[in-house]
């Protein structure tokens, strides 16, 4: 499946363009406009699930930062190690719902040493970073899919219950795409102007 989709990847422009082909001519314009706001919906899904996995992965790695310098120091080691978490944390981003829980594990199995008390404030503290980015992610790809949050919410719990973890990925991008298929073409639409 990765050498598919990795050849699928370096030869995209090849393969859609031989399937852009088949489209008959007539109806190749309109085929080009309803790709590029595909491109347009799905490209605004991955900048902002890029830009949820980075705030999120920063807020983790200064949370980090501050809860286990509270019980080694705030030296370069801490640093390194709220670093190394933090891209943890941005890595596993971009896995719905399990994401949170494998990326928490490593800094829960270090605090562990630590003594109950700084296993508690990690716990605490990773708690607090997945409830500020549960508030950031929805308003970043509000912005990058022009979704409201509540929309973009509702869709992911929609998509996870009716198709699982594959439901819940392509839930955003897909309702940002009908989005712009209703504003550009229903909207639009004599049908919609005259009844």
């Amino acid at each position: 499946m990765i050498t598919i989709s990795i050849y699928l990847l370096y030869d995209l422009p090849r393969v859609g363009a031989a399937i852009f082909r088949a489209i008959p001519e007539p109806f190749q314009p309109a085929a080009k406009e309803l790709l590029r706001k595909a491109d347009l919906a799905f490209g605004g899904y991955v900048r902002g699930t890029i830009l949820g996995a980075v705030a999120n992965g920063g807020v983790v790695a200064l949370a980090m930062y501050l809860s286990f310098g509270v019980f080694q120091g705030f030296g370069l080691e801490v640093l390194t190690q709220a670093m190394v978490l933090g891209f943890l944390a941005f890595v596993f981003s971009f896995v719905p719902v399990l994401g949170v829980i494998i990326s928490a594990i490593p800094a829960l199995v270090l605090a562990l040493p630590l003594g109950w008390l700084a296993f508690g404030v990690v716990a605490l503290a990773l708690w607090l970073c997945n409830q500020v980015s549960g508030i950031i992610w929805p308003v970043i790809m509000g912005r990058t899919t022009s979704l409201h949050p509540v929309t973009g919410i509702a869709a992911v719990l929609i998509g996870a219950s009716l198709m699982g973890l594959g439901g819940a990925l392509l839930a955003v991008p897909l309702a940002a795409f009908l989005k712009l298929l209703y504003t550009d073409y229903y909207l639009r639409s004599r049908f919609y102007r005259e009844g």
